[in-house]
């Protein structure tokens, strides 16, 4: 007796749901997720006029609580025959700038549809790209058509429209260094780290930063060895530091800050563990850690820093003080030191150096002018 030979299907029976409308279709074996949209808006009479760019209305199929893509294959998707797909209508947020980066070759999308380009203004839109790209904005600058972007003008005045594209141009030299920490090699980086003094200190200071940004907790345990403060505003280049003027904003944020801000409480648990009084660093917008976690919405941050900052610390024979009395007593300890070494040298004075924590560096290196000297960052090698 012969057996019979098995028919092999050559289609796949599933179902469309849209606005409670349901409806059959037999699918193609190897159609791509694309066809099958067409065959479905067929199928329930739906019309976008594809044409039309103000029109940001697309047609997306739905399964399992994804959107499938086009190009995929909608057989190959292990769907089993006789499941429904959802039809759904869906608005298209297309970015509205993309910025492009010289220290990775890859574009940062901003998108907000309710963002009015050429009304943005740069020392907002260099905030947006130092959170996007978890670098602090003191080691970038922005340029369009190769000139660059000052934080005190619009869009607008350097003529740039909605989907257009920006150069985000960090320091000269830079690149390795910065992808270094971004991935979080801790030999490699401090293998990178200059031989001057002032330019060291300043790039640790960035990578720390980078690592709360990206939760690198042992390229930030060795940075905090090597004595860079957690609650320590990032500051500007020290080739900008001899000029006063008014710097951005975001200059003023601490490491702790950007670790609270992203949800990176290993790192912060670091900080804290190492230094308790980090937790009343202020940023430039007078906000302390805590209230940036309260304001994100980061629940783990806001519980670990709302037991540490009304805890106590015992301080010796003194007994014990809250956190808000030992951050001001070390500010003033701070303060004398530095006022103790300026007059009496290191005789007198704990401080075997000069801090370059603030105040301009009239003496150090070529001053980069605004407009004036060539720049610096310009994103090479």
């Amino acid at each position: 007796m012969k057996r019979k030979a098995k028919i092999r299907k050559t289609t796949m029976l599933v179902f469309g749901l849209y606005e409670g409308e349901r409806c059959s279709l037999d699918v193609p074996i190897g159609t791509l997720v694309g066809n099958v949209k067409k065959l479905f808006q067929d199928k329930f009479n739906i019309y976008i006029d594809e044409l039309n760019k103000k029109d940001r209305n697309i047609l997306v199929l739905h399964y399992g609580g994804a959107d499938l893509e086009e190009s995929w294959c909608f057989t190959d998707l292990g769907i089993p025959a006789g499941s429904t797909i959802r039809v759904i209508i869906k608005e298209e947020v297309k970015p509205v700038l993309f910025i492009y980066c010289t220290y990775n070759d890859e574009n940062i999308e901003i998108i907000d549809k309710d963002l009015s380009v050429p009304l943005m203004k740069i020392e907002d839109l260099r905030t947006l790209c130092a959170k996007k790209s978890g670098l602090p904005v003191s080691v970038f600058r922005l340029v369009y058509n190769k000139k660059e972007l000052y934080d005190d003008h619009q869009l607008f005045d350097y003529g740039v429209e909605a989907g257009q594209t920006i150069r985000l141009e960090n320091w000269d030299g830079w690149n390795e260094f910065i992808n270094l920490c971004i991935m979080g090699f801790t030999p490699q980086v401090m293998a990178q780290i200059s031989s001057e003094e002032v330019i060291a200190r300043f790039q640790m200071k960035v990578a720390l930063f980078i690592a709360a940004h990206y939760g690198n907790v042992d390229l930030a345990r060795s940075l905090i060895k090597q004595g860079i403060r957690s609650d320590e505003q990032i500051g500007e280049h020290p080739l900008r530091q001899w000029m006063r003027i008014e710097p951005h904003i975001e200059t003023k944020k601490a490491p702790v800050h950007e670790a609270t801000e992203n949800n990176q409480l290993g790192v912060l648990r670091l900080m804290v563990n190492h230094d308790i009084t980090c937790v009343m660093a202020k940023n430039g917008n007078d906000l302390a850690p805590l209230n940036i976690a309260l304001r994100q919405k980061v629940k783990p941050c806001a519980s670990f820093l709302l037991t540490r900052q009304w805890s106590k610390v015992s301080v010796g024979k003194f007994g014990a003080l809250s956190v808000q009395t030992l951050s001001k007593v070390k500010e003033w300890a701070t303060i004398a030191k530095e006022r103790c070494f300026a007059k009496y040298g290191t005789t007198r004075s704990s401080l075997k150096k000069k801090s370059f924590t603030s105040g301009p560096l009239v003496s150090f290196g070529l001053p980069v002018v605004n407009g004036v000297t060539d720049s610096p960052m310009t994103g090479k090698t």
